[in-house]
């Protein structure tokens, strides 16, 4: 039986070409391979700058608030007893609704009205929102009677009271000696600071 045989120079040819074509797949492997390591060495390295950066951030943020909490107790401390009495009680932490009412009734009897009922959620009116450390919105009504002269007076010691407060809407009717109606007012308060420092998670 007859074989082919290859000539000395063609099988070199041969073996050269394998050479080249597994050399060349070394070389895309270990180009691959670098790349992909290398890619990830470049988003470490990025991720790790973010992290220092929002680090020092952090620390930024936190020296203001230390040094904004630290002139705000010193301002404090600086006010007569009247100034911190004042301040203390024109935005509770809260609706605080029976301090409402004892301002309300204190701005009637000095002006010479009556407060014939308070109502704590005035029917169609809703409450605004407020973002988190803003002052918020609380917002009830009056029915009340008194001559018109007198009742105009009572607005003026409603907005000076020691906490603030705002005549909003008004339904009245009668005669300039004698009115009756309804009045709605808003005053504010503002909740607790939040202090704490929160965490994140750099992506």
């Amino acid at each position: 039986m007859a074989t082919n045989k290859l000539r000395p120079s063609k099988q070199k040819e041969i073996s050269t070409n394998n050479y080249i074509i597994l050399v060349t797949i070394g070389a895309l492997t270990a180009l691959l391979v670098g790349g992909y390591f290398g890619i990830r060495l470049l988003s470490e390295n990025f991720k790790n700058g973010r992290v220092i950066a929002g680090k020092l951030q952090a620390q930024r943020e936190l020296d203001t608030k230390l040094e904004n909490a630290k002139k705000l107790v010193e301002n404090y401390e600086n006010l007569s007893p009247g100034e911190r009495k004042l301040i203390d009680s024109a935005l509770p932490a809260s609706t605080d609704f029976p301090q409402v009412i004892s301002l309300v009734e204190s701005a009637a009897v000095n002006a010479g009205i009556r407060v014939k009922s308070i109502n704590t959620q005035p029917e169609g009116v809703a409450q605004a929102p407020a973002a988190a450390g803003l002052a918020k919105s609380y917002i009830f009504s009056l029915d009340v009677e008194g001559p018109y002269s007198k009742m105009t007076q009572f607005y003026k010691n409603l907005e000076l009271s020691a906490r603030p407060m705002k005549v909003s809407a008004f339904q009245l009717r009668g005669t300039t000696g004698t009115l009756v109606g309804s009045i709605t007012i808003q005053t504010f308060y503002q909740d607790k600071a939040d202090l704490n420092d929160k965490e994140e998670v750099v992506k």
